[in-house]
């Protein structure tokens, strides 16, 4: 009979200590997940199991290259997961400590959802409730996601696990009135949605994620020029309307548990907005 390792012989309560200290994340909940740049995937690990994945980058030259996902070192600590390859119990109780105990941000990295949340065993999958995205603005042709998004909206259709989404929805709006209509009723989303408007089959692919108890929606609404086209006027009414009427319609339309909700900002965005710090990952 193999004897059982001295570090399991540890009281319960001490060995959570231990882990807790081990994957301590600067007292966050919160840990972010995403999208290794060119040249960290390029030095990673030869012996690293995450999926690879092709995105494109945010750039005018949108050329694509294949990488995978970390968790971004985001406070004065870093996660030892080491501890976590050591046998299958100790992987037990660490998982409930990290993938139950903290909310997962991708940011506006949502190619990272689905090859995260795929790579994890069925159980260690089920223990991750809640997870936080940045929807860049739907009326934004320039940076499409409408890919990424319905896949990821697929595959969290067939989970069990996630409970709760904050969804930061990017927009823009003019300093002044501006001539047309300045925001979006009900009867206005439920038109641009019946007319399947590009603005809106992000709504339709989320709403098919029938398991979800809880949606936070948060606007980012910065600066637009006076709108001069028609894509720039539905873009600011758009805007406007998005922690209003917007929440309205997917909740009493679409049946999306939808509420007002508190976000953080951890994208790039389109507008203008500066890149956020990325430093190294915390574990390859």
């Amino acid at each position: 009979m193999t004897e059982e390792p001295i570090f399991m012989r540890i009281p319960a309560e001490v060995r959570m200590m231990i882990y807790e200290y081990l994957l301590d994340t600067g007292g966050s909940k919160s840990i972010v997940i995403r999208n290794k740049s060119r040249w960290e995937y390029q030095s990673r690990h030869p012996n690293s199991l995450r999926s690879p994945y092709h995105i494109m980058e945010r750039n005018f030259a949108k050329m694509s290259y294949e990488t995978t996902y970390c968790a971004d070192n985001d406070g004065d600590r870093t996660m030892h997961t080491a501890i976590m390859r050591t046998n299958r119990r100790i992987r037990e109780e660490t998982s409930y400590l990290l993938y139950g105990g903290h909310s997962f941000h991708f940011g506006e990295d949502i190619e990272a959802v689905v090859p995260f949340l795929e790579d994890k065993m069925p159980r260690t999958r089920d223990l991750v409730k809640e997870i936080s995205l940045y929807k860049r603005s739907p009326t934004n042709s320039m940076e499409p996601d409408s890919f990424d998004w319905a896949s990821m909206c697929r595959f969290l259709s067939n989970s069990n696990g996630i409970e709760k989404l904050t969804l930061v929805i990017e927009g823009g709006r003019p300093r002044v009135p501006w001539a047309g209509p300045q925001s979006l009723t009900v009867s206005d989303f439920r038109l641009l949605y019946s007319t399947r408007h590009e603005s809106m089959e992000w709504a339709r692919e989320l709403a098919a994620v029938k398991l979800m108890k809880n949606v936070e929606i948060v606007a980012d609404v910065h600066y637009l020029p006076e709108p001069q086209t028609n894509m720039m006027l539905v873009l600011a009414a758009f805007s406007a309307s998005i922690e209003t009427t917007l929440i309205d319609f997917l909740r009493d339309d679409l049946g999306i548990p939808a509420q007002l909700g508190k976000g953080t900002y951890r994208g790039t965005g389109a507008f203008g907005r500066k890149a956020c710090s990325r430093s190294k990952c915390t574990t390859n």
